[in-house]
C-alpha cells in the first residue's frame, strides 16, 4: 500500500496524455481513410451504380411490357406476320412499289415483267390464312412492264 501511495501523479498523467494522442491520431487518420474512400465512391463508384439501376429499371420495365404482350389476347395476326407472308408469297418476276393502309385493306401496288406473276401472287396469298380476301383491282401495261394493284382484306 505504501508503493501506491509513493506514485506520484505525473507519470498516471503522462501516460494518459500519450494515450490520448495516439487515439486522436488514429481517429484523424480513420477519418482521412474514411473520408478518401467517399470521395473514391462519389467519383468511380456512384455514376456507375447509377448507370447500372438505370439499366435495372430499364429491364424491369421490358420485362413489364413482354409479360402484358404475352398476356394479351391476339385477335388478329399481328402485322409483322401479315408482311412476312407478303415477302414470302411474292413471285420472283414481281415487285412491291408501295404499300398502304386503308379501310382495313391493304393496296399493294407493284410492277411485273409479265401477267402471269401478278395472279401467282394473288393465288398464293388466297391460301394464306392471314388475309379473308385477295383481288387484283387494277393491271396495266405500260412500257414492257405490267403495273397492278392487289387489294387484301385484313378483317381475319
Amino acid at each position: 500500500m505504501e508503493r501506491i501511495k509513493s506514485l506520484s501523479p505525473r507519470p498516471i498523467l503522462l501516460v494518459l496524455a500519450v494515450i490520448t494522442v495516439v487515439t486522436v491520431g488514429a481517429d484523424v487518420a480513420l477519418y482521412r481513410e474514411a473520408a478518401r474512400h467517399e470521395a473514391y465512391y462519389r467519383e468511380k463508384l456512384e455514376p456507375i451504380q447509377q448507370k447500372i439501376a438505370r439499366q435495372n429499371k430499364r429491364c424491369t420495365e421490358a420485362k413489364k411490357r413482354a409479360e402484358e404482350f404475352r398476356k394479351a389476347p391476339v385477335a388478329t395476326p399481328p402485322w409483322s406476320a401479315k408482311l412476312v407472308c407478303l415477302a414470302e408469297t411474292k413471285p420472283v418476276g414481281a415487285a412491291l412499289e408501295s404499300l398502304r393502309l386503308q379501310n382495313k385493306r391493304i393496296i399493294l401496288k407493284g410492277a411485273a415483267m409479265d401477267e402471269l406473276s401478278p395472279r401467282q401472287w394473288q393465288e398464293r396469298l388466297e391460301r394464306s390464312t392471314y388475309f379473308k380476301s385477295v383481288g387484283i383491282s387494277k393491271i396495266n401495261r405500260k412500257k414492257g412492264r405490267v403495273e397492278f394493284e392487289l387489294e387484301l382484306d385484313v378483317t381475319r
